[in-house]
């Protein structure tokens, strides 16, 4: 067996996104290639061209391919280039109908967050920081590295973006261009982050956040979306909340979208190893389902 990685170039996003394959030396093609897997980028767009292009030309050097995190549009132009496909739905994503904080937010849930911002006023001053991804420096970098570090040790997300081993990958994905980094202080000390993605649809992707537990009761995640929906008014933008329903979605008004994988299968061999590669995929998601609910039931 042969593993390869390798990157797709983003044409407009200066954005590289990973291609696994394992191959295997007898035969012609590729046996089986693995697309954002990593889910370093919130999903692949088929209005980048040069994206698209280089999954047209993943597809042809391998006899199965997977796709991750893709939008439904993506099988038409898989069946133009002369590929069968099948569909499977991975997670949901949620956009917000409104920026509007008076339309989104539920009263109650509007006014319970004003009060909790008062409360963490009187503790000292709060400051909003946007910060581009290329801009930010080692100082930084730690203190949104250590509080996901907390965040995983403590068991309160379920994230894994706090682990050592994706450090690096973490750092990668500061460094894309459009990469947002959005940060809460108070007496300039931080207690929130959360990484965003501008994609070309003139969409901001809400990725990667955490929070201080210290400060836990005053919701500062939240005070930071909130923040985040101001930019996003300023700039007209729509703010995706990303995929998975996790509890603090259901405070906004929100619609849903599918986000699929696509199966790109070569007719003779490909097929074949379709089924057996699909059964563990569900069975994968399952698993991740799972936990995910069991953790959202604990917090």
């Amino acid at each position: 067996m042969i593993y390869e990685k390798s990157f797709i170039e983003s044409s407009d996003r200066n954005q590289q996104i990973p291609v696994e394959s394992i191959g295997i030396p007898f035969l012609p093609k590729r046996l089986i290639s693995v697309v954002n897997r990593s889910r370093i980028v919130p999903f692949l767009d088929p209005n980048d061209s040069i994206q698209r292009d280089n999954i047209i030309s993943i597809a042809n050097k391998s006899m199965l391919t997977i796709c991750f995190d893709v939008e439904e549009d993506y099988q038409g132009i898989i069946g133009l280039a002369g590929y069968s496909s099948e569909l499977l739905e991975l997670y949901n994503g949620y956009v917000l109908t409104s920026l509007d904080q008076t339309i989104s937010l539920r009263p109650n849930k509007r006014r319970d967050l004003k009060r909790r911002k008062n409360r963490l006023s009187e503790t000292g001053e709060i400051n909003c920081a946007i910060n581009k991804g290329q801009d930010i420096d080692k100082i930084k970098f730690d203190h949104f590295f250590n509080l996901l570090k907390m965040s995983y040790d403590q068991k309160r997300v379920n994230t894994s973006w706090g682990i050592e081993k994706n450090k690096d990958l973490l750092e990668t994905i500061l460094n894309f261009q459009d990469s947002l980094l959005f940060e809460l202080t108070l007496n300039t000390k931080p207690i929130a982050f959360a990484q965003c993605q501008i994609m070309s649809n003139n969409r901001l992707v809400y990725m990667i956040p955490t929070y201080d537990e210290e400060y836990a009761q005053f919701s500062p995640g939240m005070l930071l979306i909130l923040a985040i929906m101001d930019y996003c008014v300023s700039n007209n933008m729509i703010l995706d909340l990303g995929k998975g329903n996790l509890g603090y979605k259901e405070r906004f008004d929100s619609k849903s979208y599918s986000l699929y994988s696509i199966f790109i299968f070569d007719n003779i061999f490909g097929k074949l190893i379709l089924k057996p590669t699909k059964l563990l995929l569900n069975l994968f998601i399952f698993i991740k389902r799972r936990k995910n609910k069991d953790f959202k039931n604990a917090h």
